[in-house]
């Protein structure tokens, strides 16, 4: 197509686009992707109050170690009241906010109600965290966290790669480099010392030669004890990686669960 045509064509489509969209949302008012309800700008995604909740929940102070809630000055190297005592084998986590609110309808939408759109939201989100807290790190892979083809097949998807596809703002390419080995039994409930035992062997490398003297980052939809993120990233260590970061959605339990009393539903 010539320049002149394909720029014809770039007007036309964007007069039909401006005509064809209030007539789209007076037939189907569109709705915010989190809670339903009508939203009046097409454009937008949440609705205000949603907006608000989601804005509330990123600006907490959290772990850059685990990514549990801390209180303002109490950033340390070593961790926070949750983690320090805790020997993780993964470097760093990157979070959006707290699982709750409007941050929890839209992983569950995504994981159980077959809303695979969502992922391009949620990985939004997590693009932005990752900018704000590995903006100088040089990662190699986005690795999402496998779920078992049980799972896999009654959802539909591995929600974890397919929020990993729509995170755009770094050169990593996602890659499928972990396999879940067997199906594990639900986590809620069991203590972070069940939990690390639940997912001990659970995973495996596809290829070792791929991730050697490289940069990970696992992306998963939700960090409840970091049990499954660290087992993911012991793996991914023995296989030769330099350094294995995690980046998440949301966060459930640790310091955050203890003083909000959240407790995670659905998790793997």
């Amino acid at each position: 197509m010539s320049f002149w045509g394909s720029r014809f064509f770039k007007r036309f489509h964007g007069l039909i686009n401006s005509i064809a969209k209030p007539a789209i949302s007076l037939i189907w008012p569109p709705l915010c992707q989190a809670c339903e309800c009508s939203i009046d700008d097409p454009d937008e995604k949440l609705c205000r109050d949603c907006w608000q909740d989601l804005n509330d929940s990123v600006a907490r102070n959290y772990c850059k170690r685990c990514g549990s809630d801390i209180d303002k000055y109490s950033e340390s190297a070593q961790g926070c009241d949750f983690c320090s005592k805790i020997n993780f084998n993964f470097d760093g986590v990157a979070r959006v906010g707290n699982y709750q609110g409007c941050l929890k309808n839209l992983i569950l939408q995504l994981k159980f109600s077959g809303r695979s759109e969502l992922a391009v939201t949620l990985g939004e989100y997590i693009d932005a965290s990752l900018l704000g807290s590995f903006n100088d790190e040089e990662i190699d892979f986005f690795a999402p966290v496998p779920v078992h083809w049980t799972r896999r097949i009654s959802r539909g998807w591995n929600q974890s790669f397919l929020i990993a596809r729509n995170i755009k703002h770094f050169d990593a390419k996602t890659k499928n480099l972990l396999i879940r080995t067997r199906r594990t039994r639900p986590q809620p409930g069991l203590s972070f010392a069940q939990r690390r035992k639940n997912v001990k062997n659970a995973f495996k490398i596809r290829n070792s030669s791929s991730v050697q003297d490289k940069t990970i980052c696992l992306i998963d939809d939700v960090r409840t004890s970091g049990a499954t993120l660290d087992e993911c990233a012991k793996v991914l260590k023995q296989a030769g990686a330099r350094r294995v970061l995690a980046a998440v959605a949301a966060t459930a339990g640790g310091s955050s669960s203890r003083k909000s009393g959240t407790a995670l539903k659905y998790w793997d």
